[in-house]
């Protein structure tokens, strides 16, 4: 079997923790050919598309990690991925779940679902700006103190990007960087979301939770610098292994077998779900669909579990 995993031109040769499973693979019997996005080739006809990839057994997304800075080209090759599903290519996790997944709006979902989530306020570019003398009204509407530190970003965005922290003084540099650069997914103003700054994340740090095909993995837990509060790597966050604690997966689970879209995400090839402790509870942060970061240098039986359900998956999906 043959498999085409899914990348940007940036990483041909894929990213750290996608080659770590690359031996496992080996040994059962697959090989992996990185297929890039953007790419020339996928300006053709569905039928030219399906001729070129006639090779591959599957296509697996992984790390197109500039969806966020091109959503509306994404959302039409989302289009061209369902096409060639239909074909009979099978394509993992599926597009329906990128298109939902990509767009953070998607927790408000989630909530009305039942599911505990970091408060969330939705709001226009023009909106932020017109409460920027006004902080308190979305303390407020968060459910938090007054000098409570709020956290802005895109409902599109990816590692931080375009992230600001307003704590007194409105982050006016928002205003420069969301003109240029706010994602939209159609001719509405750009979307951006408010959360509260959640205090545990200092301490105690944002947990990561792995699922394949509905079984967990493994989890880790991500820690920010000392001066700041976005735990990436590339802002100096460090991560380790970590064991959830029985009440966090149990949240956990109860999500990803709740029927909130066509299908659960107990159904996809892998989720990642990501939550902190907030208000005595834990809550959500994110879901994670198209997601390279899967943390398998922090388990040495992952890669071995991740070979094998891709195996499983796809070889099921052939038949």
């Amino acid at each position: 079997m043959k498999l085409g995993f899914l990348t940007a031109p940036h990483l041909p040769h894929l990213t750290p923790d996608d080659r770590l499973v690359l031996p496992a693979l080996a040994a059962l019997g697959i090989t992996v050919e990185p297929v890039l996005w953007p790419d020339a080739r996928w300006q053709q006809s569905t039928e030219s598309l399906r001729a070129d990839l006639k090779h591959l057994s599957g296509l697996l997304m992984r790390s197109c990690w500039t969806y966020h800075q091109m959503p509306e080209a994404f959302t039409l090759w989302l289009a061209q991925l369902q096409a060639l599903q239909r074909s009979g290519l099978p394509v993992a996790n599926l597009p329906s779940r990128f298109r939902q997944n990509m767009d953070k709006r998607y927790l408000l979902q989630v909530q009305a679902s039942g599911h505990a989530i970091v408060p969330t306020q939705i709001l226009t570019l023009k909106d932020l700006y017109a409460r920027r003398e006004r902080r308190d009204t979305l303390t407020h509407l968060l459910h938090c103190a007054p000098e409570t530190p709020l956290v802005i970003k895109p409902v599109i965005s990816a590692s931080g990007e375009n992230t600001f922290l307003w704590r007194e003084a409105f982050p006016e540099t928002l205003l420069f960087k969301g003109k240029a650069h706010a994602p939209s997914l159609s001719a509405e103003p750009p979307a951006w979301m408010v959360q509260p700054l959640v205090e545990s994340i200092h301490d105690q740090g944002e947990y990561s939770l792995i699922f394949f095909q509905g079984h967990f993995s493994h989890g880790v837990r991500k820690l920010p610098a000392p001066t700041q509060f976005l735990v990436h790597e590339e802002h100096g966050g460090v991560t380790q292994a970590m064991v959830p604690p029985p009440a966090l997966l149990a949240a956990a689970r109860r999500l990803l077998q709740d029927e909130i879209w066509e299908a659960p995400l107990a159904t996809q090839l892998y989720t990642r779900l990501d939550y902190v402790w907030h208000d005595q509870q834990w809550c959500l942060m994110e879901i994670e669909s198209i997601e390279p970061s899967l943390y398998l240098a922090h388990d040495a039986q992952a890669p071995a579990r991740w070979a094998e359900a891709i195996s499983a998956y796809f070889l099921g999906a052939k038949v």
